[in-house]
């Protein structure tokens, strides 16, 4: 996969960021497989399966969230503080 490739379609060239693929940070004995291209019969016996959730940033539905919650903007360093 080519740099261009992936970003004209990132999620449809791989499951994984570019940055990963080319630094080979793929753990030896993972295989990063898309759904599409899954067949149950590859892969009988392994071990756990994931996923990668995938999101189009265009559309932000607003949370239903329970009274007394509120959605406040914050940056990488707040969202892990606890109050």
């Amino acid at each position: 996969m080519t740099e261009k490739e992936y970003l004209q379609d990132p999620c449809g060239v791989s499951s994984l960021p570019y940055w990963k693929t080319e630094k080979s940070l793929i753990t030896p004995g993972v295989t990063v497989v898309r759904e599409d291209g899954f067949r149950a019969d590859n892969y009988a016996g392994t071990d756990e399966r994931y996923f990668k959730a995938v999101h189009d940033l265009v559309r932000f539905p607003r949370p239903d969230l329970p009274p007394g919650c509120n959605v406040v903007p914050c940056g990488a360093d707040e969202a892990g503080r606890r109050s």
